[in-house]
C-alpha cells in the first residue's frame, strides 16, 4: 500500500498558551489558512496543552484516512522546540502511526515575506527610510 495515498493532512503548530483567548485566535488564524487553501484537514496544533496536541491532531487525521502530514511549524526560529521538541513528538507519532509519513516545513526566519511585512508595519508606523546627513 502506497503510504501517500488519500488526503493530505496539514498540521501548523503554535507553542501555545495559557491565555485561552491567544489559542482561540491561532485555531482561528489556522481556519483561515485552510479556507485560503481550500483544504479540509488543516489543523492548528500546539506544543502545550492535551486538547488540539500534536500526537492527538495526528491521531484524528489518520483516523479520517489522511496517509501524508506536512507540519508547519508557526516559530519565527528553530530553537529548541523546533529542533527537539516536535521531532521527539513525531517520533511517537511515527511509532503509534506507521501508516502516515511526515514531512517537517522549516520555520519562518528565512522567509523574505516575513522581512517584507517587517519592513512594512514599521514604516505604517512612520519609520522611514535612514538617510544619513539629514
Amino acid at each position: 500500500m502506497n503510504s501517500t495515498a488519500g488526503p493530505l493532512g496539514i498540521l501548523i503548530v503554535s507553542h501555545g498558551s495559557p491565555r485561552e483567548e491567544a489559542n482561540r485566535r491561532f485555531v482561528a488564524l489556522v481556519e483561515r489558512v485552510a479556507s485560503r487553501l481550500g483544504r479540509p484537514h488543516v489543523r492548528a496544533a500546539f506544543l502545550t496543552g492535551a486538547e488540539f496536541s500534536i500526537p492527538r491532531r495526528v491521531a484524528e487525521l489518520a483516523e479520517q484516512g489522511v496517509r501524508r502530514i506536512v507540519l508547519m511549524p508557526y516559530f519565527l526560529v528553530a530553537g529548541r522546540h523546533v529542533t527537539e521538541g516536535i521531532p521527539e513528538l513525531l517520533e511517537h507519532c511515527r511509532q503509534t502511526h506507521p501508516q502516515v509519513t511526515f514531512e517537517v516545513l522549516p520555520t519562518l526566519e528565512d522567509d523574505p515575506a516575513l522581512e517584507d511585512l517587517l519592513v512594512h508595519r514599521l514604516q505604517l508606523h512612520g519609520v522611514s527610510t535612514y538617510e544619513p546627513n539629514s
